[in-house]
């Protein structure tokens, strides 16, 4: 594991003497297991400058402008917690992390963000102090001195459980966030997305709601005099003004807004459908299943401008997304392969038949920039975004990779043909000859090395007679045949 201090991060401390506790530079979301309503309770100090004056910030929801950002993918790296002696259960398996990359790729994907599982560890972090009830501040420190984490990632905790909430980010831009083993093994749970979302800057819709200084009013009339969703609350124009929202405020079968609350302006809240189901909101579990487009370029915008110089660290390339997060390719065509390569979930995968020139040939996969193969539209294999039947998404032998995707760097070229017709060297073998032209005991039996079965006149150089040749070759196997050869 690569190991860094350059991702330490400032963590605050501040006394709200009103409330009575420490708060700090954390994000959180709340979710009972009993009860599908979630708090999403920010746990930091809403007496906070306006995030909104950042001059990298266009305030734009337009859907054209979003659509012109460049793809870009993060590694990510998901760490368990565990008690000291490691004997709990795990708080997540394999199946649950690839649950929850594709997740993200699925919701993220359509604003050109993508994710790359760089690995995950389920064993190493043992601390039972950060097992339950911990803060992420106190479970980033300890990885810190630990060396649980990834340098070149976005490194994502899943403990037992925090001290509040169902998730948490180390502030918002920080490249560390994390759930509890409920929400992350849960299909239905969407406090990863939220989590992320703070990793890229974006706040709670409902974002310092109850300050006189800092709250969004309600109104979305930009020529109105009280106008200030581009400076205020989340600083997002296509969200709207909310509260912080109580249980009953929110129908959930409809998804609609029921309570009749004053903003702080003294106007009563307008809040749509859209709003009760964005991820930043709160209460309405079960409902939540999108971000807003001010959100998405906010996030884009954010990733642009990396203000903390911790992106860059975490970023790889397109070509990653075309990598197996782990398995191996066969050395030879005929050989089972029992380690086949995986990819990760959350993609629609066509895998189309193709064919490799003589001078380049593709035993192994062709690296990323080399399209010089021949493809046709015959699909050996096609998996959709939403597969849960992860050992299907592998490689198949003769065939390159595309992604379904509608920017032009991926769709429809495919990349990486894997057209391996090599077959395992021989090595040596035998040579018997059935004296009585008949297939019995009465046998004579030759050994050859490797030179002489290779040899390409090997059947033209025997006499006359019934033979069964054994090439032997370097993984074990044995091809064998039978001659029945004539005169010469």
């Amino acid at each position: 594991m690569l190991k860094t201090t350059t991702l330490l991060r400032s963590f605050t401390l501040v006394l709200v003497s009103t409330l009575s506790f420490f708060s700090f530079s954390a994000f959180a979301q709340q979710e009972s297991e009993d009860d599908i309503w979630d708090e999403m309770d920010c746990i930091v100090d809403e007496a906070v400058p306006s995030p909104c004056e950042e001059t990298y910030y266009s305030d734009s929801a337009d859907p054209e402008h979003l659509a012109g950002f460049d793809p870009i993918v993060f590694n990510i790296f998901f760490w368990g917690i565990n008690e000291d002696d490691g004997l709990n259960p795990p708080t997540f398996t394999e199946e649950h992390v690839l649950m929850n990359i594709a997740k993200l790729n699925i919701e993220f994907n359509q604003y050109n963000i993508f994710f790359k599982l760089k690995g995950w560890d389920n064993t190493s972090y043992r601390a039972t102090n950060r097992y339950t009830g911990a803060m992420i501040n106190n479970i980033w420190d300890t990885a810190l001195s630990n060396g649980w984490y990834d340098s070149e990632s976005l490194n994502f905790y899943v403990p037992y459980s925090f001290a509040i909430g169902s998730g948490q980010a180390l502030g918002h831009g920080s490249i560390v966030s994390g759930t509890h083993h409920w929400s992350f093994q849960a299909p239905e749970r969407t406090t990863i997305l939220h989590e992320i979302a703070h990793n890229f800057d974006i706040y709670h819709t409902r974002h310092n709601y109850s300050n006189p200084v800092t709250c969004e009013r309600v109104t979305r009339d930009s020529a109105d005099p009280n106008y200030n969703a581009d400076t205020n609350g989340d600083c997002s124009i296509d969200t709207a003004a909310v509260p912080e929202m109580q249980v009953g405020d929110v129908n959930l079968e409809t998804c609609q807004y029921e309570a009749n609350e004053q903003g702080c302006d003294g106007d009563f809240y307008i809040i749509f459908e859209s709003d009760v189901r964005n991820y930043m909101g709160s209460r309405s579990a079960g409902c939540y299943d999108q971000f807003s487009v001010g959100q998405a370029i906010r996030m884009r915008e954010y990733i642009a401008e990396d203000p903390n110089n911790e992106l860059d660290a975490v970023t790889t390339t397109l070509a990653s997304l075309y990598e197996p997060y782990k398995g191996e390719y066969i050395e030879y065509a005929s050989q089972p392969n029992t380690d086949p390569p995986l990819f990760q979930p959350g993609f629609e995968y066509y895998f189309w038949d193709c064919e490799c020139k003589e001078q380049t040939p593709c035993n192994d996969p062709a690296p990323y920039d080399d399209t010089s193969f021949t493809y046709t539209n015959t699909q050996l294999l096609h998996i959709l975004k939403d597969e849960t039947n992860y050992s299907s998404i592998t490689h198949p032998n003769h065939s390159a990779i595309a992604i379904k995707h509608p920017h032009e760097d991926f769709w429809p070229q495919p990349r990486r043909c894997f057209d391996n017709w090599q077959t395992p060297p021989i090595i040596g073998g035998t040579v018997t000859k059935f004296n009585d032209g008949i297939f019995n005991t009465n046998v004579t039996i030759t050994e050859k090395d490797s030179l002489q079965m290779n040899n390409a006149n090997l059947i033209n150089d025997l006499d006359s007679g019934l033979y069964n040749i054994k090439k032997n070759k370097v993984d074990g196997s044995v091809d064998e045949t039978n001659v029945l050869k004539e005169n010469n």
